[in-house]
């Protein structure tokens, strides 16, 4: 990544510390870094590759006692494109001392415009593999529709204003430069077959200067801690 590049999108499975497409967990931590520019500029997005190493540091009720897992993320800047690819590699311990192993394999082309998305998810657990998610998403300013190939051949209308994955970043990005306190946009990925997932982003404090690190091209860069929680209709995560 540029060391004057802000971070790329946080992987929904990073930041559900589950398998793609499976479910959400009332939102995460994360902290988004930018380049200092105007409020008037739009986020600079960056191309990279990540590796993150996952681990379970604390449980506070629930069956899992242990989880540990990989995550690889590329996002590839394809001109009027972005195509961003995510693997998964998770296991986990219940508190019976039963082992699950699963796996996510995540792969989308959106449009740097908002227009479309193509995307599919697979996932496999201990082995067995579960139904594909898989088709094509289009918006226009009135509302937009997704059809979906996989499992099962289907539409689904999508709400006015619904962001795709790499511009639902880019828009928590902009609510921090432009010191807004929180957001509430649709957001629709492709890792779940009922449409989109209403999100809820809350701002914490910003780090005005650059935070030190373990990576010299983040070095530069101002950050700001989120909050962001997932929905489904009549239904919180």
């Amino acid at each position: 990544m540029p060391a004057d590049a802000p971070a790329a999108p946080m992987p929904r499975a990073a930041q559900h510390g589950v398998p793609v497409g499976r479910c959400v967990m009332v939102g995460m931590t994360l902290a988004c870094l930018w380049r200092s520019m105007p409020v008037q500029a739009a986020p600079a997005m960056a191309a990279h590759r990540a590796v993150y190493d996952l681990t379970l540091v604390a449980v506070s009720g629930g069956d899992v006692v242990t989880a540990e897992g990989r995550l690889t993320f590329v996002l590839s800047d394809m001109c009027s494109e972005w195509s961003s690819q995510q693997q998964l590699h998770l296991r986990t311990v219940g508190r019976d001392g039963a082992e699950s192993v699963s796996d996510s394999d995540y792969a989308v082309l959106e449009e740097k415009d908002g227009s479309s998305l193509v995307f599919r998810a697979d996932q496999t657990e201990n082995g067995q593999p579960a139904p594909r998610i898989a088709g094509e998403a289009h918006m226009r300013p009135t509302g937009g529709k997704v059809h979906y190939t996989a499992p099962v051949a289907h539409d689904v209308t999508l709400p006015a204003g619904t962001l795709f994955p790499v511009a639902h970043t880019a828009a928590i990005i902009q609510a921090g430069q432009d010191g807004r306190g929180q957001i509430a946009p649709f957001l629709f990925d492709g890792t779940v077959d009922t449409g989109a997932l209403g999100t809820y982003v809350l701002l914490l404090g910003r780090d005005t200067q650059p935070v030190a690190g373990m990576f010299p091209a983040l070095a530069t860069l101002a950050a700001q801690r989120v909050h962001v929680a997932y929905y489904t209709k009549g239904r919180s995560h």
